[in-house]
């Protein structure tokens, strides 16, 4: 089965052409220096294949910080911690961090929302180069979990992060820049094709 690829942080349209390749592509609107405009992020995103998932990416937001967020930008997916009601259309992929609950937390969530994906990702903020904790990824998916795995992550360490946890898939954004919020369209086509040929093997 193919695996599930987002690239997240895209701010601009360096490296959307390489981006368009995966699954979904996520646009930032907490405080970040990924931070994008939601007017920004719709122009970028207009470009994109309608087989590519546009996903708003938020950190503990408001009900109204999100509505204000998708009255411009048309995105598919609502990407935050569970909490807040998203607006009618949209998607939410629910976010948790390693802590020592999160088994737990996911667990009553997974009941809830059956077959529906989670991102798991490192504690506290995301898009920070910080690795998740791949020993609760790991039973999360043999408890039957659809995970996507972010934290950390890189086309070097693909094969290490499958064989470890097996997950849906994965999501990247400091590990496919040149610098903090600057993508890099060569990391971006490297960790696509990776990501693609580890989930064949």
């Amino acid at each position: 089965m193919p695996m599930f690829v987002k690239i997240c942080g895209l701010s601009s349209e360096l490296g959307l052409a390489e981006a368009s390749c995966a699954d979904a592509v996520g646009f930032v609107f907490a405080p970040s220096s990924r931070q994008v405009s939601p007017a920004v992020a719709q122009t970028v995103a207009r470009q994109l294949p309608d087989t590519v998932k546009r996903v708003a990416v938020f950190h503990r937001a408001s009900e109204s910080e999100i509505a204000e967020v998708c009255s411009v930008f048309s995105a598919d997916w609502i990407q935050v911690e569970p909490g807040p009601a998203i607006p009618k259309g949209k998607r939410l992929l629910p976010v948790f961090h390693s802590h020592s609950e999160v088994f737990s937390e996911i667990e009553q969530w997974v009941k809830e929302h059956p077959g529906d994906p989670v991102l798991l990702e490192s504690s506290g903020r995301g898009g920070r180069g910080v690795k998740a904790d791949w020993s609760v990824a790991a039973r999360l998916v043999q408890e039957g979990v659809k995970l996507i795995l972010a934290g950390g992550l890189n086309a070097d360490n693909l094969h290490e992060a499958f064989a470890s946890v097996r997950p849906f898939g994965v999501d990247v954004s400091s590990g496919v820049e040149l610098s903090k919020g600057i993508k890099d369209p060569g990391r971006i086509r490297d960790f696509i094709t990776t990501a693609r040929s580890v989930g064949r093997q």
